[in-house]
């Protein structure tokens, strides 16, 4: 039986989950865990030390958690027995997700039903090595990749992206067209109401982000819709324009019977006073 004197992550860098090949170790031996990673001890399905980065000689003085992983089968030697998993803590980035089939959204200012399509990436980080270990440990042999990951939980994500966006939309106060431009605003949204998702698995959603999501150019109804909006923007506008017009004639029409006013007035007065001197002036002899 090989006793290891270093225990160290020894997989692809961007592996979420390595498993140290060998489960028999020196006491004593020196463990070396990298900035982005956790190192978990394992036996018997029990978690019995989670170690962040940094170097450690592992002794049973230090560490007396070993003395109930001691080896009864090392020949004498003072040695423990157990599986070591490296856990990325680290952001992995770049995972796909996509919509898998048209999400057909009825468009809740012209009632029309519309399909739209859209890809984009997201992040996670694991923050629960327990929870995620429990997953996934009893699955692997060597280890598990970013890609089988995304993988593996493809069908609820989708599931999970496409609910939003399709209650999102359809409950907006503005036409599919005009929300589908606020990707931002979409993106967080689906970032906040998908992560439970992933926590059940000891993960956090960081950043969720959409590469394109919009309606099918090809789709009957988006051509309808388009004419609708058209029709409607150009109705908008023509109302716009008769109200300017009503507003500036309304203006000349104001100034003219104030002007009217003030003529009428200026003319009583000037009648008045030829009346009020003709009687006064026949008096005279």
């Amino acid at each position: 039986m090989k006793l290891f004197d270093v225990i160290q992550n020894n997989g692809p860098a961007s592996a979420l989950i390595y498993r140290f090949p060998a489960e028999d170790f020196l006491t004593n031996s020196t463990l070396i865990v990298q900035p982005g990673e956790q190192a978990v001890f394992i036996k018997n399905g029990t978690i019995h030390g989670v170690f962040d980065n940094g170097d450690y000689k592992l002794t049973t003085n230090n560490y007396p958690f070993l003395t109930k992983l001691r080896s009864m089968l090392s020949g004498g030697v003072n040695a423990f027995n157990c599986r070591v998993y490296f856990v990325r803590t680290a952001d992995t980035m770049n995972l796909r997700w996509w919509t898998a089939a048209p999400l057909q959204i009825n468009d809740p200012i012209y009632d029309i039903a519309l399909r739209v399509r859209g890809n984009g990436s997201y992040a996670v980080r694991i923050v629960d090595a327990g929870v995620f270990l429990s997953k996934y440990a009893g699955n692997i042999q060597n280890g598990i990749l970013p890609g089988e990951f995304a993988k593996s939980l493809q069908a609820e994500v989708l599931q999970a992206v496409g609910t939003i966006i399709r209650t999102t939309l359809a409950k907006s106060e503005s036409d599919i067209i005009t929300s589908l431009a606020d990707q931002q605003a979409l993106a967080e949204k689906i970032r906040a109401n998908s992560a439970g998702v992933f926590q059940d698995y000891g993960v956090g959603l960081e950043r969720f982000s959409i590469a394109l999501l919009e309606c099918d150019e090809d789709d009957p109804a988006y051509v309808d819709l388009k004419k609708q909006r058209a029709e409607a923007r150009g109705r908008i506008l023509q109302a716009r324009s008769q109200k300017e017009e009503m507003d500036i004639l309304g203006a000349r029409w104001e100034q003219r019977r104030r002007l009217d006013i003030l003529e009428t007035a200026a003319g009583n007065e000037g009648g008045g006073a030829g009346a009020a001197s003709a009687p006064q002036g026949g008096g005279v002899e």
